[in-house]
């Protein structure tokens, strides 16, 4: 498993990312961000991720500081409006959530076999809802 960085804020995730973990680059390194708005499309195939963060600070390839599973809010999930509920589960299907990044890095570990999904990943600044 590799971290890679992303430096953009729009990514197509694709085989070749499966198994790494994509850590979202930007002002939540340095403590300016307080939370990513993520919408997930799924294309095709079977892409999926999960929310992990770390300490934040940490050089992106360092594998001795693990990324954790860390909650977010539902915002739509699986065609539906959500409840904006606090949840950890994968995210297997089109969403868009809110991940808070107070003091965190954030990243997404992906598993995807067959097909493609895309990634557009917003920095939000100031208090995040959770």
């Amino acid at each position: 498993m590799a971290n890679t960085l992303l430096n953009d804020h729009d990514y197509t995730i694709t085989a070749a990312d499966n198994g790494n973990t994509l850590v979202l680059n930007g002002a939540s390194a340095t403590g300016t961000v307080s939370g990513w708005l993520i919408h997930f499309v799924l294309t095709s195939g079977d892409a999926a991720f999960t929310v992990v963060a770390r300490a934040q600070g940490q050089v992106p390839s360092t594998a001795a500081v693990a990324f954790l599973p860390v909650p977010y809010r539902r915002l739509y999930v699986t065609g539906a409006v959500s409840d904006y509920t606090v949840v950890s589960a994968a995210i297997v299907a089109t969403a868009l959530i809110q991940v808070p990044a107070n003091g965190l890095a954030i990243g997404l570990n992906v598993t995807v076999t067959t097909g493609s999904a895309r990634l557009f990943m917003i920095p939000v600044i100031g208090s995040t809802a959770i």
